[in-house]
C-alpha cells in the first residue's frame, strides 16, 4: 500500500489516470469558518472531475463535509461522474458554535436579553460522503481487473 500525502490540486494531475483506489479527503467546507480565505467555497465539479480521473473503477471517495454545505459537496460529486453510494456521520462532543454571540453586538439591557443566542447550533457531526467511480463491468470483473470494488464488509 502506498500513502500519498499532500494538497491535491498539485498531486493530482501529475498521478496516472486510474491508479488511486481509494480516495479520503476533506476539503473546505464553504463556512468561512474564522474568516479564514481557505474555507470560502466548497469544491466543484473541476475538483471531482480530477479526482474521478485518477481513480480506478470501483474506486472509494469518502469526502468529509460541513453540515449546512453537505448538499453542495454531494451535488458537485456527482455531477462529476461519481456515484453517491451512502453517507457516513462523525460524531464528536467537542467543539464551539460556528457563529457570534447576539448579545455581544448591541448594548445595555437589550444585550441582556439576548445574552447566549446565536445564529448557529454546535456543531456534533460531520457527513462523511461515501461515493464510488462507476465500475466497468460487473463488481466481480471490475475486482478482477482493477483490484477494487466495495466495501469488504466481512473485515
Amino acid at each position: 500500500m502506498k500513502l500519498i500525502h499532500g494538497d491535491c490540486l498539485d498531486v493530482m494531475p501529475v498521478l496516472a489516470e486510474n491508479s488511486i483506489d481509494t480516495i479520503v479527503t476533506d476539503p473546505p467546507y464553504g463556512l468561512e469558518f474564522m474568516g479564514k480565505e481557505w474555507d470560502h467555497g466548497v469544491p466543484g465539479v473541476p475538483f471531482w472531475t480530477a479526482a474521478l480521473r485518477v481513480s480506478k473503477p470501483g474506486a472509494i471517495l469518502l469526502s468529509f463535509g460541513g453540515t449546512r454545505t453537505f448538499h453542495r459537496l454531494a451535488g458537485a460529486i456527482e455531477d462529476a461522474g461519481w456515484e453517491l453510494r451512502d453517507c457516513f456521520m462523525w460524531l464528536y462532543g467537542s467543539g464551539f458554535p460556528k457563529g457570534h454571540d447576539v448579545a455581544k453586538r448591541m448594548d445595555g439591557c437589550i444585550a441582556e436579553k439576548w445574552a447566549g443566542w446565536n445564529p448557529s447550533l454546535k456543531p456534533a457531526w460531520e457527513p462523511i460522503i461515501v461515493a464510488m467511480k462507476p465500475l466497468d463491468g460487473t463488481f466481480a470483473s471490475n475486482a478482477e481487473r482493477h483490484g477494487v470494488a466495495g466495501f469488504n464488509i466481512n473485515e
